[in-house]
């Protein structure tokens, strides 16, 4: 049987069922010259015809529900039903040959006694029906709310990764072109790993998670370009935790992180600047710490936190896929500045 059929028949049949049964027990003390047949038919049609009217009801109340000032209307509807109902029965309870004269007069004499409980069965009805209705209106309001409040974060996530890759590439080809003329072959081979690499992003564009692993691979092929760029003076070292190689995190969160340590690491020191990139799995998920030399130089006023727009915009997509807060931080011990990402278990 279909659940809503079920909630119905509890919701309406079996109380007015109830309520009936009580009043046909109160008419056969009344009026004892009633056969049970008469009484089972009264019982039997009130009960058919209110269910009816209940039905009718609250099929008005699933396509139609008033409001405010026109909340009348619910009202004008139970009563009428319920002066249909009582006029309808009441006609079929007469019109049976069977039916003594002093059970018809107490039709009559009962009609208080009926209509008060056909306006209380109708009126829960509709106030259940009115319920149901305004839930389940909530429910889809909070649904297209939900839905909307998705789009706009993959958007905003989408836009973040929009502008993270003119923000690497100008830089690249900066570089480039700062390399054509004082050294052809290298300027040659970044041209080529900028290709590959910018290859690789597109490839990633539609995933929005993906392995340490594939996310290392990418990284390393960005450390590549920069390599070529600073020659001998870069050293990278790496340490990933092969517990780590599987665990999914979000694709290309990690190379605008590592092109902050690589700026601010080459700007603010001399001779040979060392990029340790260290991964680790936690007990709520997987690590990552990325650190370089950091030397603040007081006649510089410019901002060398590390609070540029990679940063944070590498905080805001943390944010919004996992809703939590700090889970990029960053601190800075004597001359060395670390940042540290924590992905989550989803």
């Amino acid at each position: 049987m279909n659940p809503a059929v079920q909630k119905f028949i509890l919701l309406t049949l079996l109380p007015a069922t109830a309520g009936f049964g009580l009043l046909c027990l109160i008419i056969s003390e009344s009026a004892p010259s009633a056969t049970t047949g008469i009484i089972a038919i009264d019982a039997g049609t009130s009960v058919l015809i209110l269910t009816l009217f209940s039905r009718m009801l609250n099929l008005n109340l699933k396509y139609y529900r008033p409001s405010g000032r026109k909340s009348w209307i619910i009202a004008a509807w139970i009563l009428v039903y319920s002066l249909i109902w009582w006029f309808s029965t009441s006609l079929i309870i007469t019109s049976v040959p069977l039916t003594p004269v002093a059970y018809r007069d107490l039709l009559y004499d009962t009609f208080v006694l009926r209509l008060s409980l056909a306006l209380l069965i109708l009126g829960c009805v509709a106030l259940v029906s009115w319920i149901r209705g305004q839930s389940a209106e909530t429910e889809k309001i909070n649904a297209r709310l939900a839905e909307v409040r998705e789009l706009n974060r993959q958007a905003e996530l989408h836009n973040l990764r929009q502008q993270l890759k003119p923000h690497f590439l100008f830089n690249s080809l900066n570089s480039i072109h700062a390399l054509i003329l004082h050294n052809p072959e290298k300027s040659r081979q970044m041209l080529l790993n900028l290709s590959e690499f910018l290859r690789g992003t597109l490839r990633k564009e539609n995933l929005s998670m993906q392995t340490v692993e594939q996310e290392m691979r990418q990284t390393n092929l960005y450390l590549e370009i920069e390599q070529v760029r600073f020659g001998d003076r870069l050293k990278v070292t790496t340490e990933i935790d092969e517990a780590c190689l599987n665990f999914r995190v979000p694709a290309l969160i990690l190379q605008p992180v590592v092109e902050n340590a690589i700026k601010h690491g080459i700007y603010n020191t001399e001779g040979d600047v060392n990029i340790n990139i260290q991964c680790r799995k936690t007990e709520e998920g997987c690590s990552f710490s990325i650190s370089n030399p950091f030397e603040i130089n007081p006649a510089d006023k410019s901002d060398r936190t590390g609070a540029g727009f990679g940063l944070s915009s590498i905080k805001r997509r943390l944010f919004l896929l996992y809703s939590k807060q700090h889970l990029l931080t960053t601190f800075q011990h004597e001359r060395i500045f670390t940042t540290n990402i924590n992905i989550p278990a989803t």
